[in-house]
């Protein structure tokens, strides 16, 4: 291979890792881009249900707290902090993820421990809470994620 044609390899290659890290960076932005949307999603979510939780009290004091409380921890599960633009702090997040697992084990199954499945359990709890007769997603969580005996 003459030195002209190693160079212009050379650079061929060049361009293609240069190509490749400008498509990884675009990649990394995006993923940037959808995990602040889907935590300011759960944030309105939080802020909707504990809404409706205030409405649901009226009648079912005890079915509007519930409702309350999962709403509370609806951005901590998702994401470990409660603003996506505010400061993260772990202890937070660990004690709003321990008071979901026990809403969801007071429900009949374990909070799922993927971040994003974790919150739609949370989403279909919420549903059952507002329209009891909506337990069919919540059935299928006990047979998914059955609770599991802590020997307690």
């Amino acid at each position: 291979m003459t030195t002209s044609r190693h160079r212009q390899a050379l650079e061929e290659m060049q361009a293609k890792l240069d190509d490749r890290e400008q498509r990884v960076s675009e990649l990394e932005a995006q993923l940037a881009s959808a995990e602040r949307a889907a935590h300011e999603f759960v944030e309105k979510a939080r802020y909707t249900l504990e809404s409706a939780s205030l409405v649901l009290s009226e009648k079912h004091k005890e079915t509007g707290e519930a409702l309350a409380r999962v709403a509370h921890v609806l951005p901590y599960v998702l994401s470990g902090r409660r603003h996506w633009d505010g400061p993260s702090f772990p202890e937070s997040a660990e004690s709003a993820r321990a008071k979901a697992e026990a809403i969801s084990r007071a429900y009949g199954f374990e909070l799922p421990c993927d971040p994003t499945v974790a919150v739609k359990s949370l989403f279909d709890l919420s549903s059952m809470l507002l329209v009891p007769s909506h337990s069919i997603p919540v059935e299928g969580l006990r047979i998914r994620y059955p609770v599991k005996d802590t020997g307690q």
